[in-house]
């Protein structure tokens, strides 16, 4: 769940981004796993669900290198944050947190390889 005010707009970078809403100081706690309002889902659980389920929890959903090898659906704007190479936060654990000060209207980027098991390298060509 974010933690800090955020908008969703169009993207440079890719359809729909997250921008924030208000300046975000460099260290600021931004993301956390909340129970009861992100979800977790082992792979059979997604492979039990209706195909259009499955359609929408592969686009939304990432393979978390944090929560026990699960699927992880954000049930906020989180689940826009697009992909960078030099991104404004820092992913590396549990929570993210703003790597740099970050502006209002910015948008809100992370690097895909430090939440995403199984990240193949799709968007990585796309903010440098």
């Amino acid at each position: 769940m974010l933690l800090v005010p955020t908008h969703l707009a169009p993207s440079a970078i890719h359809g729909t981004g997250v921008f924030a809403a208000a300046p975000i100081a460099r260290g600021t706690v931004m993301w956390r796993f909340q129970d009861g309002l992100d979800i977790a889902f082992t792979d059979a659980q997604i492979q039990a669900l209706p195909e259009a389920a499955r359609a929408f929890l592969e686009t939304y959903c990432f393979r978390s290198s944090f929560n026990g090898d699960r699927f992880v659906l954000n049930f906020d704007h989180a689940r826009f944050i697009n992909h960078s190479d030099k991104p404004n936060t820092d992913n590396a654990s549990e929570v993210a947190v703003a790597r740099v000060d970050i502006d209002r209207g910015e948008e809100i980027t992370c690097d895909y390889n430090e939440v995403c098991l199984d990240h193949d390298g799709f968007g990585t060509d796309r903010a440098a």
